[in-house]
């Protein structure tokens, strides 16, 4: 009998410190109606000096803590789908988007990249640059990559396990790896490395992938995570 009122005091005591906890933050909901652009958002950075860009299906905005600042009507990102966003080296601000390809803004001016200029396609689900400076375009027909130049293409004839590239990222030892729906490529200097299902992977849908503090590579896929410490798969 004491063992269990032993826990119940337990449950009580943690509960209580729960609820003490919780009134420490203060959440505060933002939507269309304090100056964003739509409420289903699908990317959220921030930038070197502390602002928030959210791209949404019915645009893309900045956000410096107090204000919702939108672009001009008539700029792409005003009120096209934007999937994602990245900051490089040089601070300047990518968004790839839905049917309108890759948009540059250097704090000034904006850059438009598409197919015409060499873009693989005009639908971009991740950018990401390299070691080098060169960026990494994942869309929905294959690997784009632009040296401030011109764009190379990297598809399955050349390696890329999948063409519908979900997500991309650098690791700490410099390697870049690319998710898409038919399993993971790790591009480490001149070599490519595939990992599906029959190295271990859960599920080949995978949509995003990250490295935590001790080296190791988690993916999130369909079916859950995978965990990928240099040798083997959890």
């Amino acid at each position: 009998m004491k063992g269990i009122i032993h826990q119940v005091i337990l449950v009580l005591l943690f509960l209580n410190v729960l609820g003490v906890n919780a009134q420490r933050f203060n959440i505060e909901a933002f939507t269309v109606s304090n100056g964003l652009p739509g409420n289903q958002v699908n990317k959220v950075i921030q930038d070197r000096i502390g602002r928030l860009w959210i791209g949404t299906m019915s645009g893309g905005c900045r956000f410096d803590g107090k204000t919702f600042t939108r672009f001009d009507q008539g700029n792409v990102l005003y009120s096209n789908p934007v999937k994602t966003i990245y900051e490089d080296k040089m601070g300047n601000i990518w968004f790839g988007t839905i049917r309108k390809g890759l948009v540059k803004f250097s704090g000034t001016d904006f850059s438009y990249y598409s197919t015409n200029d060499g873009l693989l396609s005009d639908n971009v689900n991740a950018v990401c640059e390299d070691s080098k400076g060169e960026l990494w375009i994942g869309t929905s027909e294959g690997l784009s990559r632009y040296d401030g130049k011109g764009f190379k293409s990297v598809t399955q004839s050349k390696g890329l396990i999948n063409n519908n590239v979900f997500d991309i990222f650098r690791d700490s030892k410099g390697r870049m790896w690319v998710a898409t729906i038919g399993g993971v490529n790790m591009f480490d200097r001149d070599k490519i490395f595939s990992f599906t299902t029959d190295q271990g992977l859960l599920n080949n849908i995978v949509y995003s992938i990250r490295e935590d503090r001790n080296g190791d590579i988690w993916m999130g896929t369909y079916d859950g995570v995978s965990v990928w410490n240099g040798k083997v798969f959890t």
